[in-house]
């Protein structure tokens, strides 16, 4: 009765959607193509969006993240400082890129991209994405 495909049931249980033209079904994103994403452009292409100083804050700062494969966590607090894999660092914004290492003159800011609640980050002034994808918990 129903035809449903093994990749929109990956959608359901991720949480990952993006809209189509209208034209048809609305196109679905596997956790496997926003992690094997390895520019900013082809993330965008999947519908990822960048985030500005302010949506970074709203929606980023003070939730525990989760890298996909288990391997830390990692929590941004609004006081400046974050929690990573048990190191704490400092950060800040520039603008609309999220900095870090400043404090010790090896300043290091990328871009944010949210697609559902994974965020992807650009190495430090690159277009290449960073290797990993957190989930936002």
């Amino acid at each position: 009765m129903f035809n449903i495909s093994k990749r929109m049931m990956l959608v359901a249980v991720l949480g990952i959607g993006v809209a189509g033209s209208g034209a048809g079904p609305a196109l679905a994103l596997t956790l496997k193509e926003v992690a094997n994403a390895t520019t900013a452009t082809e993330l965008t292409a999947l519908g990822a969006k960048v985030l500005t100083a302010g949506q970074f804050k709203k929606r980023v700062i003070g939730r525990k993240m989760t890298e996909i494969k288990g391997s830390w966590d990692w929590i941004i607090n609004a006081d400046g400082t974050s929690l990573s894999g048990g190191q704490s660092s400092s950060w800040k914004m520039k603008g609309n890129l999220y900095c870090r290492g400043y404090e010790k003159g090896e300043e290091n800011c990328s871009q944010a991209f949210l697609i559902g609640d994974y965020l992807r980050m650009t190495k430090s002034g690159s277009n290449d994405l960073a290797g990993w994808t957190v989930k936002l918990d």
